[in-house]
């Protein structure tokens, strides 16, 4: 999954020299997959630190400026979603393919005005769908491409983190975190997660229905707990977030007319329980014993993701990544497609405009 690609020909920068910043460096670096040519922050500070740390040859403050010096081919953002728009317009004018950070802008409009504008300059904008790319997401893939669970009928999306605890930068009011000010609160940073798997397996929203909570009083979240029910042409799904119950999960659980499998995205552990055509006694024996092997094999598999010194949780991204630049350097059709970030942020929008909370989308 993680092949090097020889002889990078692509020039890449960098806006956002933050924490999920580093996880894209590394990607980029590990893999051979561009020359970095710039990094910029408004913090003078922390771009040249991000320079001086990844041997980056220069560092910005001003982004237009670093678009004109280093001329890239593809700009990763990696700011907060407010400034998403700006920059990315900015790029795109500037000639540069999109790598962006989820949620892609904050208002619908903004976004199907970037994915018209990349249509117009022949550019490309890649949201990041990091978990969509993640090992144990590609096993259920797999499963559904051979056909091993017949027809997907129904997906059920959970996740369970303790945001709201002391110490998390969505509470903290002197970061003042842009979950604080969105429709939504909290959830709104993870529901494009929760959509773009969503979407994956069963296509375009057609209605949504949601309950909106707020569970846990002294944070400035509007809300903290989520539920939907999505309905889809070719199926259902239920999604679930929660910050105050344990232990912290997030699973992915599809039923299709033959069988049912499960992802376990934090751990990572897969899943499945297939009938392949048969039934009798012997059935759940072999599923059962089967089932046991995955949850061990998940569990040696979690324990080398976190002493290997690899790419950890950050497995989708890097293989994101991967996929991108070799799809820009060979000219084939890109991992995320414009339709596709269309469709995932119109879930997105249905998701969030119901939220019961008097913040606003900016």
């Amino acid at each position: 999954m993680l092949n090097d690609i020889a002889s990078p020909r692509l020039k890449s920068a960098i806006v956002g020299a933050g924490n999920i910043s580093v996880q894209h460096i590394n990607a980029l670096q590990s893999q051979g997959l561009s020359k970095i040519v710039g990094v910029c922050d408004l913090s003078k500070s922390l771009a040249m630190s991000s320079a001086e740390k990844f041997s980056i040859p220069k560092s910005y403050t001003n982004f237009e400026k670093m678009l004109v010096d280093t001329k890239p081919d593809v700009v990763h953002i990696t700011t907060p979603p407010a400034s998403h728009f700006t920059l990315a317009k900015m790029a795109l004018e500037n000639g540069a393919h999109i790598i962006v950070e989820k949620p892609i802008t904050l208002a619908m409009a903004k976004t199907q005005e970037l994915l018209g504008i990349a249509d117009q300059k022949s550019r490309f904008i890649v949201e990041d769908y990091n978990y969509l790319f993640s090992e144990t997401i590609q096993k259920l893939q797999k499963l559904v491409r051979e056909d091993q669970m017949g027809r997907i009928v129904h997906i059920e999306i959970k996740i369970c983190l303790p945001v709201a605890d002391a110490g998390s930068p969505f509470v903290d009011q002197n970061i003042g975190h842009w979950v604080q000010r969105t429709k939504g609160g909290v959830v709104a940073d993870f529901a494009t997660h929760m959509c773009y798997l969503t979407h994956s397996f069963i296509g375009p929203v057609q209605g949504v229905k949601t309950s909106f909570r707020k569970t846990l009083e002294n944070t400035p979240l509007p809300s903290d707990e989520f539920r939907a029910s999505i309905d889809t042409a070719e199926g259902t799904a239920n999604l679930f977030f929660s910050s105050s119950t344990k232990p912290d999960t997030f699973l992915v659980k599809l039923w299709g007319t033959r069988g049912v499998a499960e992802a376990h995205l934090f751990e990572p552990r897969f899943i499945s329980e297939l009938t392949h055509g048969r039934s009798g006694p012997l059935v759940p024996l072999r599923n059962g014993i089967r089932m046991g092997i995955q949850s061990i094999g998940g569990a040696f598999s979690g324990l080398g993701r976190k002493l290997n010194g690899g790419p950890g949780s950050y497995d989708g991204l890097w293989e994101l990544l991967r996929r991108t630049y070799a799809c820009l350097q060979e000219s084939k059709p890109m991992p995320v497609t414009h339709q596709e970030i269309l469709e995932v942020n119109q879930m997105v929008h249905a998701v969030l405009e119901q939220a019961n909370d008097e913040a606003k989308l900016i």
